[in-house]
Formats: structure tokens, C-alpha cells, sequence
């Protein structure tokens, strides 16, 4: 959703590190919730294996999945902008996601979760590898 052609849209200044989780481990730890009567009606909070800022996992994820696309920055108030010009209700949600998280970052402990659920274990790079290995088989 990020890439638009060549280039890769950095909205806002994202300055808090994020910890990322793969699909498959989140998939994985709700599948395992729902077995869990440990887990029964709480909140838990995950966090994948590490911690990136939203440009420092763009610049990864291109090296290894998009080599050629440009991280442009764009400030989330013009992306709401645009939103509200183009009456793009993706795009304003998105700004205001993005608003959020250069504001405040994530919050909260993974420790109950890894604790009843089995942390998340794949990494930035090893989920841009098998990113890069299906991008290849689909160009084929």
C-alpha cells in the first residue's frame, strides 16, 4: 500500500520505533489465544521480535524486496489534505494513523502474550526475504 510505483511513501515524521510482527506469527498467536484458557478474555498486547522506525524498516524492505524504489517523505498533513481534496477515506485514515504513531509511538508490554502465546519470531529481514523470494516466483 506504501509503494506507488517507484517511489515509497514515508508519512510523517516517524521518529518512535515500531516493533513489527509478521503476519503468520500474529495469525499463529490469535489461533493460539482462542485454544488458551489462559488467555481467555484479556488484552494482550504484541510486538514482533524487533524495533524499527518506519523508515529504517522502509529502507529494508526496499534493499531486499524493491530494489529501485525511493522513500519519499510526505507530511501527514498533506496526505489528509489530499484525502479531504480527493475525497480518499483511505487517505485520511491512514494520516491520522500515521499522526498517531509520530505523536505517541506503541505502548503497552508483550510479556504476557509471549508468555501464554510463544513470542513472535520472524524478523524484518527474514519476512522481506520470503517477500522478495514470492515477488520473483510472480514475475515468472
Amino acid at each position: 500500500m506504501f509503494v506507488q510505483g517507484k517511489s515509497m511513501s514515508l508519512i510523517g515524521k516517524q521518529v518512535h520505533p515500531l516493533h513489527w510482527v509478521a503476519a503468520a506469527d500474529y495469525a499463529r498467536m490469535v489461533s493460539k489465544s482462542y485454544q488458551s484458557e489462559a488467555a481467555l478474555n484479556k488484552e494482550l498486547t504484541i510486538f514482533g521480535p524487533e524495533a524499527f522506525t518506519m523508515g529504517a524498516a522502509m529502507k529494508t524492505y526496499v534493499g531486499i524486496v524493491a530494489p529501485g524504489v525511493k522513500v519519499a517523505p510526505i507530511s501527514t498533513s498533506a496526505l489528509s489534505l489530499l484525502g479531504m481534496l480527493s475525497f480518499n477515506i483511505e487517505w485520511k485514515s491512514m494520516a491520522l494513523l500515521m499522526k498517531h504513531y509520530e505523536n505517541w509511538g506503541e505502548d503497552g508490554s508483550p510479556e504476557e502474550a509471549n508468555r501464554l502465546l510463544g513470542a513472535p519470531q520472524t524478523t524484518l529481514k527474514a519476512w522481506c526475504q520470503g517477500a522478495a523470494r514470492l515477488t520473483a516466483g510472480l514475475r515468472r
